[in-house]
């Protein structure tokens, strides 16, 4: 799970509007292994997973509430193409 400030949560709930969706960037505890780049390559190492909460209910909570990301939701080119076409003909995104 990971802890999200309920403002955050809220606005990311919203049913009117642009959707919107979290992104969750796992990266390696020693900050010199996240990112090495190349001419050729931009490597970003572990990854990205993403969630939408919209249309999701209201917590009690007032600082923070744990939200959990499907290890499946990566968020690949793929995963961003198939957002956008769904954000564009109003499908909710799952």
């Amino acid at each position: 799970g990971y802890d999200l400030d309920v403002a955050a949560y809220d606005t990311l709930r919203e049913t009117s509007g642009t959707p919107r969706i979290l992104v969750v960037l796992l990266v390696p505890a020693d900050e010199r292994q996240w990112v090495s780049q190349t001419e050729a390559r931009l490597t970003i190492r572990r990854a990205a997973y993403w969630a939408s909460f919209r249309g999701r209910p209201a917590v009690p909570n007032r600082r923070s509430v744990r939200v959990s990301i499907p290890r499946v939701q990566l968020f690949t080119p793929r995963a961003l193409a198939g957002i956008i076409e769904a954000a564009r003909i109003g499908r909710e995104l799952s």
